[in-house]
């Protein structure tokens, strides 16, 4: 029997052994049992000449970590794949807003006819204060940079936490929950910043509105 990675004890015979391994269903660290074993052990250790000796030498150093640290790494394993998603979410989407935001400062800087065709939908002659547009690009800007660096945190931790469930590394996981924290506090900071500047942007461009002037 081999351990699947949905917690499934799956019967398989000794042929059968090879080609899952091959195709990656069977890895180094995968738990195996047979008869006549006490307990369940580690592929790699049991059958090393199913796996290329890089990844033998993985598994070694697997069947030498703490059993706690192997644990902890193959349940934050299995969140790797979502990890890699959502961060090439965010680096896609903080590129296309830091192009944006590029496109809208070269716009207005040289004052091209488009962007004065867009600004008429805000304002009547299309012109942009400047005050106005250096607070859009500041905060187009570091919208852009918390969708990029978090990203980028977030890709880097997503693969030390797939090195780690491989090779049950403690010095790995600890790397990689450092990032995934790093990840998290540079999210939320910048999230309290644009938040402060969108609303000292807003006080300032309906302040006249909020209070209307009295009459002459």
């Amino acid at each position: 029997y081999y351990l699947s990675e949905r917690k499934e004890r799956v019967p398989v015979t000794d042929s059968q052994l090879a080609p899952l391994a091959a195709g990656g269903i069977v890895r180094p660290t995968t738990l195996v049992w047979r008869e006549g074993l006490a307990n369940w052990a580690v592929a790699g250790e049991l059958r090393p000449d199913l796996f290329a000796p890089a990844v033998r030498s993985a598994s070694q150093s697997l069947s030498l970590a703490d059993p706690a640290t192997v644990t902890a790494a193959r349940a934050l394993g299995h969140y790797s794949p979502w990890m890699g998603v959502f961060s090439a979410i965010m680096i896609v989407s903080g590129a296309v807003a830091l192009a944006f935001t590029a496109a809208l400062g070269t716009g207005w800087l040289l004052n091209m006819s488009w962007f004065r065709e867009m600004m008429r939908q805000v304002t009547p002659d299309g012109d942009v204060p400047a005050v106005h547009a250096w607070s859009m690009l500041a905060i187009g800007t570091l919208y852009a940079l918390s969708l990029l660096l978090p990203g980028s945190m977030l890709a880097i931790a997503a693969r030390q936490v797939k090195l780690a469930s491989l090779r049950g590394s403690a010095p790995v996981l600890e790397a990689s929950l450092r990032n995934l924290g790093r990840f998290f506090q540079t999210w939320i900071i910048a999230a309290l910043l644009i938040t402060l500047l969108s609303g000292i942007w807003t006080l300032y461009s309906w302040r006249h509105r909020a209070v209307p002037k009295p009459p002459d």
